[in-house]
């Protein structure tokens, strides 16, 4: 292998290596929130790619139009994370028109489980949110200058 080739796979390597998901569960999603929203705690180069919210909400005044895209799955009967919470933040996010998917679970509690064996359009929400990971870090590409 040409070291310019190798020079590029490094670099590429270290460039999946900083790109960060947030998952956000429960209660952990308003600690996580502080971090995805305030870049000083991210690390210098480091970017946040993506937040995955899993029964559970970020105060709808931290979400501005800069901040990554967010995956969020939540049951409609939850009373531990009120899902009106949830609904605020979905609503902040379309008032600012940031990327997001939203996966709200008809009829199911704080039940982690449940929500991420729940389908839809064929898929379960599990496998919905590790393709919304794979696009937002944009790993298809970086495979492709890897190869």
């Amino acid at each position: 292998m040409k070291e310019d080739d190798s020079m590029k796979k490094t670099f590429l390597l270290s460039r999946i290596l900083l790109l960060v998901v947030t998952v956000m569960l429960s209660s952990g999603a308003a600690i996580a929130s502080t971090a995805f929203c305030d870049e000083t705690l991210t690390g210098p180069g480091a970017e946040v790619a993506a937040v995955i919210s899993l029964m559970g909400a970020v105060g709808a005044n931290h979400i501005d139009k800069n901040d990554p895209p967010v995956f969020i799955a939540h049951g409609t009967s939850d009373n531990v994370a009120p899902y009106m919470m949830v609904k605020s933040m979905v609503q902040q996010l379309e008032k600012v028109n940031a990327e997001y998917s939203f996966y709200p679970v008809a009829g199911v509690a704080h039940r982690l489980q449940t929500i991420l064996d729940t389908e839809f359009d064929g898929k379960t929400v599990r496998d919905h949110s590790l393709g919304f990971c794979f696009e937002a870090m944009k790993l298809g590409e970086l495979i492709k200058e890897l190869r």
